[in-house]
């Protein structure tokens, strides 16, 4: 038995009030009472969970969770990027991306811009699918449907359709040519990635 995700959720977590998680570390019946409700089974998997919600998880089930070998993407950005840069990233890695940058600039014309009409952005998150073919799997951006479903969400989201608009796409090219693509949905005061495709 698995959680439920459809393919397009990054973390599965209980929806749950603080009291509900008390209870059920409280009162190891009522994670008894929440596992013979599910579907007959000989193994629940519910995966991935973000450490900051594998504490509900082990109040419902009872069961203390086992680490998926990765971190979580939530990054808190403060200017200037330089010194986030040196404090945030391993030395090495850090060095080898500032030079990997510098010679990509003076390359190629490489320019990062934030989709701002209907028409472009269409085309990107399409372009964003056709970057993703064969890197992942079971990739649901590479079916027409869904991929329709987050253009028409990104093109609904621009700024100017809405007072503030919901979505951005932002696209990176080198020399004119698209190499890649971000979609996500900024709220109050993050911005959530949705889709990448590089």
């Amino acid at each position: 038995l698995e959680s439920t995700d459809f393919g397009v959720s990054d973390y599965a977590a209980p929806v749950l009030s603080d009291a509900c998680v008390s209870a059920c570390q409280a009162d190891a019946s009522a994670a008894a009472a929440f596992l013979s409700a599910l579907p007959g089974h000989d193994v629940f998997r519910v995966r991935p969970v973000r450490q900051g919600d594998a504490g509900r998880w082990t109040a419902l089930l009872g069961v203390e969770p086992k680490p998926l070998g990765f971190g979580a993407h939530a990054v808190d950005l403060t200017p200037p990027f330089e010194d986030w840069r040196a404090a945030n990233l391993d030395r090495s890695f850090a060095s080898q991306a500032r030079r990997k940058g510098r010679r990509w600039r003076r390359q190629a014309d490489v320019r990062l811009q934030q989709l701002a009409d209907r028409a472009a952005t269409h085309a990107a998150i399409l372009q964003l699918a056709t970057l993703r073919a064969g890197r992942f799997e079971g990739d649901p951006i590479q079916e027409d449907a869904v991929a329709q479903f987050y253009a028409n969400v990104a093109m609904d989201g621009l700024a100017g359709t809405d007072e503030d608009g919901f979505a951005e796409t932002w696209e990176v090219t080198s020399d004119g040519q698209t190499v890649g693509v971000l979609f996500g949905l900024p709220h109050a005061g993050r911005f959530h990635y949705l889709l990448l495709g590089v």
